[in-house]
């Protein structure tokens, strides 16, 4: 792997689902070309520059990808005790580095960056149509655009361009991608959050688990959701379950008389790597060629968590899209 290329998976998670044939491979299912293939995870889930920002000289940043290179080997010698189905108790610093790795592996992921692109798009359609609404405020806007163009805007485009502003669904919306790395700043409010929560392990009684380009998952009890901001880690219904590899799962809850140590049966085995597909932002991964898996890939390619928006703003939002 070049330094421009960035791992979105960490290479020490994909080497825990590698398989035999071939060996030392994992397999990616794209469950939006459908296509199905092995690689090592030193090449498996990875984007050029993915963390990377252009400096004013041209040259790259790549300071995020050394900082989350940090996170990953502070918890390399924890991940490796958890699989052998070990703890880390709290007070101690293997809890402290496991919990941060897990807030930096929630937030870190291309997912999470599409739903901070949308945040910041439905910010901006949301100020833009209240513009559009206030004739006043629309003028102000005008008169401001006029002076920095040094010269006057026709009517015509002017009407155009308010219309544009109240019905902005014809349009897309493209957000830069430096803008999208604010996803990680939630991190820091995550890690104590993952670092309180009841840690478990479980292991599949038959099969085996699968991980994705959103490796990790909080559901909640439907009837305790906010209307409006939908599911919340500090919900006390909230579970994580993040594969660990495909025969260890590590779930967090804040259910003090959690068992430590568990087993699942088939059926909450397939529930678990369905939550991982449903999950994910189109890519899963598994240690075998399983036809199994590329349906279910393709079963839930349209799924894709996203930003709800209830309230003051457009009828319908225009689709956004990050730049590279």
């Amino acid at each position: 792997m070049t330094a421009k290329s960035h791992h979105i998976v960490p290479r020490m998670h994909l080497e825990n689902f590698v398989g035999t044939d071939p060996a030392g491979q994992v397999w990616t299912y794209d469950s939006l070309t459908e296509k199905q293939w092995s690689q090592t995870p030193l090449e498996a889930g990875t984007q050029t520059h993915f963390y990377s920002f252009k400096r004013s000289d041209g040259t790259s940043d790549t300071r995020i990808e050394e900082m989350l290179g940090t996170f990953e080997s502070n918890a390399a010698p924890v991940y490796d005790s958890l699989l052998r189905g070990i703890i880390p108790k709290t007070g101690t610093q293997e809890r402290v580095w496991f919990a941060e790795f897990l807030a930096i592996m929630f937030v870190r992921t291309s997912g999470a960056r599409r739903r901070q692109a949308e945040i910041e798009s439905r910010l901006l359609q949301t100020k833009l149509f209240a513009y559009a609404q206030n004739p006043k405020a629309f003028k102000k806007m005008v008169s401001a655009l006029e002076r920095e163009r040094g010269e006057p805007i026709d009517l015509d485009t002017l009407e155009k361009v308010r219309q544009a502003m109240i019905k902005p669904g014809d349009y897309e919306i493209l957000i830069p991608k430096e803008r999208t790395f604010r996803a990680l700043s939630a991190a820091d409010d995550l890690a104590p959050i993952f670092y309180n929560m009841t840690w478990s392990l479980a292991y599949p009684a038959d099969g085996y688990f699968i991980t994705g380009d959103n490796p990790i998952a909080l559901t909640t009890d439907p009837k305790t959701r906010h209307p409006a901001m939908g599911q919340s880690f500090r919900n006390r219904t909230a579970e994580t379950s993040f594969p660990l590899s495909s025969d260890r799962m590590l779930l967090t809850s804040w259910d003090r008389d959690a068992r430590a140590l568990g087993v699942f049966e088939r059926r909450d085995v397939d529930s678990l790597n369905e939550l991982r597909a449903i999950r994910s932002d189109r890519y899963i991964y598994g240690h075998c060629k399983d036809e199994a898996l590329g349906a279910l890939a393709k079963k839930f390619r349209t799924v894709r968590p996203g930003i709800v928006s209830n309230g003051y703003g457009p009828s319908t939002f225009a689709p956004t899209r990050v730049g590279r």
